[in-house]
């Protein structure tokens, strides 16, 4: 499901009470049995800036030695001397490449994107759509990007003024 909107629609709300990290307005949200949900933020604050890249790429819990980490932050375009750099000193494509890599890594089945396209390249865009196009499981993003919107949802929320529709 891609979600589409102006700024200040309530796009982000909506994703917010998804998470839990925002109580919903009305209604209720109930998720399903067994859903590990896994979320991109676009002002990548689950990153820790100060870390270096392949230690902010592994996620909470999970055990995964260097060259694992290398490995996956390599999928993103993140090698050599980057990945000892600290996330704040990487440039918005890099630090977003990273979250996305972390994002990957934490076995998800259902992906909640915060405007993912954000700071990303050409190269980066098709390998992020290639991606979200063979995940097994759900994708809830939103975006303002057309193309991207296009390639990877089979449905559309759109956010009008005082209402979501089909």
């Amino acid at each position: 499901w891609g979600v589409l909107g102006p700024n200040g629609c309530g796009k982000t709300t909506l994703l917010f009470s998804i998470l839990g990290r925002q109580a919903a307005d009305a209604g209720r949200i109930v998720l399903g049995a067994g859903v590990r949900i896994g979320y991109f933020d676009q002002q990548l604050a689950d990153l820790e800036e100060d870390l270096p890249a392949l230690e902010a790429v592994r996620p909470d819990g999970r055990e995964m030695v260097d060259q694992q980490r290398r490995d996956l932050l390599a999928r993103f375009g993140i090698t050599g001397d980057l990945v000892h750099q600290p996330v704040g000193s990487l440039s918005g494509g890099e630090r977003n490449r990273t979250a996305l890599a972390r994002l990957s890594a934490c076995q998800a089945n259902f992906l909640v994107l915060d405007e993912p396209t954000n700071h990303l390249d050409l190269w980066s865009r098709g390998s992020l759509e290639t991606a979200l196009q063979e995940f097994d499981g759900t994708v809830l993003f939103v975006s303002h990007d057309r193309y991207f919107l296009n390639q990877v949802a089979d449905h559309l929320l759109v956010a009008e003024e005082g209402r979501f529709r089909v």
